[in-house]
């Protein structure tokens, strides 16, 4: 409860709320838990970890009130491109808007890199990285808008089943990705959707029996060759260049990856699912072209110091406020790169010093700016 609390604090939340306070007497919530359970005792465990946790905040005042993530990646996560994506026939059933949207994030999260969640009509230009998964519906000026941003220096990311219809949810004519094309310099000819025992592969040490290989399919990049899941464009470039391309089927050779320059910067186009390897590979790639950095201000995947180690940080004109979350069971030693007081403890933290996270700890440190 402790960790997660703090994990909603170091994402923006300025209350913690529980429900509820007393447990019910009757009715279809008479046994959902409550900070006061049926005995009325204020001894028990969850009384005494929300007493406790409410004293730490205290310590804590208003240090981390009104401080926002200095975010320069975002992904796009768009409602009505949600709707008209599960309400369409002919769709692979098998793939589904908000998981690959969270297959990024989990990525940039893994790697503790701050992201913004997005929709299409915000303002691009404080972004240095952008990924728009599925990005299926391009409504009325918005493929003006990522062409300026990419022109400007944007780096922008594409996958599969992008530009394929209007606001209305009409398809748009002249091919795949419609509006979309000349930003991402290819065509997608056709769609080979996969069945499920068709997307498995020996990959990282798993096995999977001979014969459901043979039917799955897979792509090289950065030299390690990784699963193709679910759907896989036939891809045709028309100015892209390749980064990686399928190594089976009819469309064996056919680009998986492309990036395509305009202007200062680059689209990418990524015409499969696949693994949580190949996302981390990626958007380590990504960030690094990008000049994205993680919440240390440290080169994304250039230390594996702080992995299960959830760093987020929450800032305003005077301050950071770091907040550390050990996601295991194990402790954890970590050097801290600012000097800065650990609020929880009223106790200084020297540059470069150790951190010690116990299992499934938590530290909140403040650094001057």
């Amino acid at each position: 409860m402790r960790r997660f609390s703090y994990e909603a604090v170091a994402h923006g939340a300025d209350t913690l709320m529980f429900f509820q306070m007393r447990q019910s007497p009757a009715g279809a919530e008479m046994y959902h838990s409550a900070i006061i359970d049926h005995s009325g005792r204020d001894d028990t465990r969850v009384f005494e970890e929300c007493k406790a946790l409410g004293e730490e905040l205290k310590k804590l005042g208003r240090a981390p009130l009104g401080g926002v993530a200095d975010a320069r990646c975002a992904i796009i996560f768009d409602w009505p491109t949600w709707w008209a994506f599960e309400d369409a026939s002919g769709i692979s059933s098998r793939v589904r808007y908000p998981d690959e949207a969270l297959r990024y994030y989990r990525a940039l999260f893994e790697s503790n890199v701050p992201v913004d969640i997005i929709g299409c009509e915000d303002d691009l230009s404080k972004y240095r990285l952008v990924i728009a998964p599925l990005f299926y519906m391009v409504g009325d000026g918005v493929k003006e808008r990522m062409e300026s941003y990419v022109r400007n220096g944007g780096i922008l990311l594409f996958t599969y089943y992008s530009g394929c219809v209007d606001e209305n949810a009409h398809i748009l004519k002249g091919g795949y990705p419609g509006s979309l094309k000349e930003l991402i310099g290819a065509r997608i000819e056709e769609r080979d959707n996969l069945y499920e025992d068709m997307d498995h592969f020996v990959c990282e040490g798993v096995w999977m029996p001979e014969h459901v290989d043979d039917m799955s399919n897979s792509f090289t990049y950065n030299g390690v060759e990784y699963p193709a899941k679910k759907v896989c464009d036939v891809v045709y470039s028309e100015g892209a260049s390749e980064l990686a391309a399928f190594n089976k089927d009819f469309y064996s050779g056919q680009p998986a990856i492309t990036k395509n320059k305009m202007g200062k910067g680059s689209t990418y186009y990524v015409a499969t699912s696949s693994t949580p390897g190949f996302y981390s590979d990626l958007i380590r790639d990504l960030c690094g072209e990008a000049g994205v950095l993680d919440a240390m201000d440290r080169p994304v995947g250039s230390s594996r110091e702080w992995e299960g180690v959830e760093i987020a940080e929450r800032a305003d004109d005077e301050k950071k406020v770091y907040y550390l979350i050990n996601h295991t069971d194990e402790e954890k030693e970590v050097s801290f790169p600012f000097d800065g007081e650990e609020l929880t403890e009223n106790a200084g933290i020297e540059k470069g010093k150790t951190v010690m996270l116990k299992g499934c700890g938590v530290k909140v440190i403040c650094v001057k700016r």
